[in-house]
């Protein structure tokens, strides 16, 4: 029977023995019947199973785990067992049920030898098989085992994949049920089997328990307890918590952080670019960044040089509407001659463009595209302001500005969690010192100490100060609070988040306990 039409978004049903696998999503229902030879219908209906990758983001990792939906061989070990331990003398389908959150597989007849926390929590190996004629076959072609080893194979494979472990249901009279998870069921048991991938098994089953909301021994519950495992008393025990570190988000609300597109629809960090150019402007770096594009735009097109720069030209017309007067000074002070990259904030600025297409190379000559040149008008100055922002800070490499020895590439690759820690911590003065704790990420923070161990001038704040801190205070992000007024250096000691950062960034989390925050 060919399969009826459904939504992306239905669970499927499928049947053996024959076979039947059914799609349930929703109020819709699509079927489809598998019959002999199992050896290749197994395989035929696994490829129907909708078995999609995603992304589960530990807390001590900068890069997240990918992983699929379904293992392959947990899917087939378990169909395989209800078609060798099908009860055939009731003329019963052997049943796989897929929804969104799992697949039910599910056989005629009792369990037939034991419980399946016999094989699971301990070493037992069935005397004898319902269908022993059918078992010799499936072991002869390698579709089983016979020494029950199965079963608990299925549950380390789960654990492995830091996967809710399969759910066994015998409480349907002659019928055997099992279930197997293709969610996540709750974010601090994924967490702990990652952080802890030497735990006991013993523990992994009863935590397992705990998320689904089953009861517990008391006596395994204290043992939980002293391995400061679990939370809460009864009825409301749960996995211990694991999100401090990341300043109250849940591991998923880091993942949109940091993985998201910035501005796109449904990404993590939004803009309001309704905010006046007034306000915009207050950014020293955006506000010479548009005049040196109105520049361009005005010159129509400007000759590269050989080097593709800008030329000596076009830079002694652009500086003087880019900076005033005591920048000037001191770029003629120390240069008789100004090039591009002379002026490094001139230089970011052309690079920059080109990276958010605000500006394009062709024919040797620089110019500002037709289509991005009402982008520099007074009542665009907000989107203007997310162009250039979001390539500055997801496109330019920002150790390129600040030319040390470390890469600490993490620092960027987490711009937004420290973006949206800093809406929380540093609405009023924060003492930079205490930034890398309260903003920066754990995996982060390691990256930052293990490639700046053994020198005695960098810590963690300093490379966060002048890799990312004095780059928002330059976007007008922060404000900054020097101690002392030397125009050559100027420690920076304490920060704050602006107006500007109030009324242009919007975060938009799934719920999860996460602070508000801009």
């Amino acid at each position: 029977m060919p399969e009826t039409e459904q939504s992306s978004r239905e669970p499927q049903l499928l049947t053996l023995a024959d076979v039947a696998k059914y799609l349930k999503i929703a109020e819709r229902t699509a079927y489809r019947h598998f019959g002999p030879p199992f050896l290749r219908s197994v395989n035929e209906l696994f490829s129907h199973i909708r078995n999609v990758n995603f992304k589960i983001q530990p807390l001590n990792r900068l890069v997240p785990i990918e992983i699929s939906k379904y293992d392959s061989w947990v899917v087939m070990e378990a169909l395989h067992n209800c078609i060798a331990h099908q009860d055939y003398t009731r003329q019963s389908r052997v049943v796989v049920t897929e929804t969104v959150e799992k697949l039910t597989l599910e056989n005629a007849g009792t369990f037939f030898e034991g419980e399946p926390d016999d094989y699971v929590l301990q070493d037992r190996t069935p005397l004898r098989y319902r269908n022993p004629a059918l078992a010799r076959a499936m072991v002869n072609l390698g579709m089983i085992d016979t020494m029950g080893y199965g079963i608990k194979r299925m549950f380390m494979e789960q654990r492995k994949r830091f996967f809710p472990l399969p759910d066994y249901d015998l409480s349907a009279p002659e019928r055997v049920k099992v279930a197997i998870m293709g969610r996540v069921i709750d974010e601090n048991y994924t967490q702990l089997l990652i952080e802890k991938q030497d735990l006991e098994f013993q523990y992994v089953v009863a935590l397992d328990r705990v998320q689904k909301g089953k009861p517990i021994d008391d006596a395994v519950l204290k043992l939980l307890r002293k391995q400061k495992l679990v939370e809460g008393r009864r009825p409301n025990v749960h996995v211990a918590a694991h999100v401090a570190e990341m300043g109250g988000l849940s591991p998923n609300q880091v993942t949109q952080l940091i993985y998201t597109e910035w501005g796109e629809p449904g990404a993590a960090v939004q803009f309001n670019t309704s905010v006046p150019l007034a306000d915009l402007e207050k950014a020293a770096f955006f506000r010479e960044a548009r005049a040196f594009l109105k520049a361009l735009h005005a010159a129509g097109e400007v000759r590269a040089t050989t080097s593709r720069n800008l030329s000596r030209r076009f830079v002694a017309e652009a500086l003087p509407l880019m900076f005033g007067k005591e920048a000037l000074d001191d770029i003629h002070k120390y240069n008789k001659v100004v090039n591009e990259q002379d002026v490094p904030h001139l230089h970011y600025a052309r690079v920059v463009s080109k990276m958010a297409g605000l500006v394009r190379l062709r024919k040797s000559n620089f110019g500002v595209p037709k289509a991005k040149g009402p982008l520099l008008g007074d009542d665009r100055a907000g989107e203007l302001f997310r162009c250039l922002f979001v390539a500055f800070f997801r496109k330019f490499n920002l150790a390129y500005t600040h030319r040390v020895a470390f890469e600490a590439n993490g620092l960027q690759t987490c711009a937004a969690y420290t973006l949206y820690r800093l809406g929380a911590v540093a609405k009023g003065w924060q003492q930079v010192s205490d930034l890398p704790a309260e903003v920066l990420l754990p995996a982060v923070r390691e990256q930052i100490e293990a490639e700046i161990r053994g020198h005695e001038y960098w810590t963690t704040e300093k490379l966060l100060t002048s890799r990312l801190i004095r780059w928002f205070i330059e976007w007008g992000m922060l404000e900054g609070r020097y101690e002392q007024e030397d125009k050559f250096f100027r420690p920076l000691k304490a920060v704050r988040v602006t107006s500007l950062y109030n009324a242009l960034l919007q975060f938009k989390l799934d719920p999860a306990n996460a602070e508000d925050s801009a």
